[in-house]
C-alpha cells in the first residue's frame, strides 16, 4: 500500500504541500549582512487562510515589513504593500507575529534589524487538476468538447519502472481526451533504484480533471473597453 501510494503521487506532480487546499510560501530579501534566519516553525500561512477569501478563491502577496529583534522575535509588523484584500493583510500580520529567527549579529552580538517578507498567499488546485495539467501535453489539437468530463486511469508499474496495462476506468465522455490519460500514464517511468517490486509489479491509479486544468490554463479575465461615448471625466 505505501509504494502504491508513492507511485500515485510521484505520476500526479503535486506540490509539497498535496495534503492541504491551501499553499503559500515566503520569500525574505537577504541583506548582506549576516542574518537573521529563519527557524522553528516554517514561515508559511496556510493554516491562517481567511474562510471568506477561501471560499471566494482570493489570491495576492503581502508585503511585510517589521523587526526582528535580538532575541529573534518579531514586532512592529506592518503592511508595506496590500494584497488588495483586508482579510489576507490581517491574516499575514497574524501568521507573521509566530515567526522566529536567529537574530543578526554584530560582532558576534546580537542585534535587531528591519526586515521585510512577501506571504504569497495562493490555492493550490486538486491534486486531480493537479495531475490533469501535468499530462495536457499529450492533448489533441482541436478544442475541449462541452461538458468534457474526468479521465480515470488504472495500470501497473513494473519492476523497472515501466508503466503497462493501462486501462481507462473512468471515461470523461470523449475519447480522444481519454486516450491523453492512457499516453500520460504509458510515458511515465519511475526510479526503482530504491525499491524492490514484486515480479508482477504493482497497481497505480490516476484521475484528471481537464476542466479544472483547462480553467487554471486560461489567460486571467479582462474588463470590457468602455462603451463608445463615455468619459471617465465630467
Amino acid at each position: 500500500m505505501r509504494y502504491q501510494l508513492a507511485i500515485i503521487l510521484s505520476l500526479a506532480c503535486g506540490s509539497a504541500l498535496a495534503d492541504e487546499p491551501v499553499e503559500t510560501s515566503l520569500s525574505t530579501a537577504v541583506s548582506a549582512n549576516a542574518g537573521p534566519f529563519s527557524i522553528g516553525r516554517p514561515h508559511i500561512c496556510g493554516a491562517y487562510y481567511p474562510a471568506a477569501a477561501f471560499k471566494a478563491h482570493i489570491e495576492g502577496t503581502v508585503q511585510l515589513n517589521f523587526v526582528v529583534t535580538d532575541k529573534g522575535g518579531v514586532r512592529d509588523i506592518k503592511v508595506s504593500e496590500s494584497s488588495g484584500n483586508k482579510d489576507l493583510d490581517d491574516a499575514s500580520v497574524t501568521c507573521a507575529s509566530h515567526w522566529v529567527y536567529v537574530p543578526a549579529t554584530k560582532d558576534s552580538v546580537p542585534i535587531e534589524v528591519s526586515w521585510k517578507a512577501n506571504v504569497v498567499w495562493k490555492i493550490a488546485p486538486l491534486p486531480e487538476v493537479q495531475t490533469a495539467l501535468a499530462c495536457v501535453s499529450h492533448r489533441p489539437g482541436q478544442s475541449p468538447p462541452p461538458n468534457l468530463g474526468h479521465t480515470a486511469v488504472s495500470f501497473r508499474v513494473m519492476q523497472d519502472g515501466s508503466v503497462t496495462d493501462v486501462k481507462v476506468t473512468q471515461a470523461s465522455g470523449n475519447h480522444a481526451w481519454d486516450n491523453i490519460g492512457v499516453a500520460c500514464a504509458q510515458a511515465h517511468h519511475f526510479d526503482m533504484s530504491a525499491v524492490t517490486l514484486p515480479t508482477d509489479g504493482l497497481p497505480g491509479h490516476l484521475e484528471m480533471d481537464w476542466t479544472g486544468a483547462l480553467a487554471t490554463l486560461a489567460p486571467p479575465a479582462t474588463l470590457p473597453p468602455p462603451a463608445s461615448g463615455a468619459s471617465g471625466n465630467k
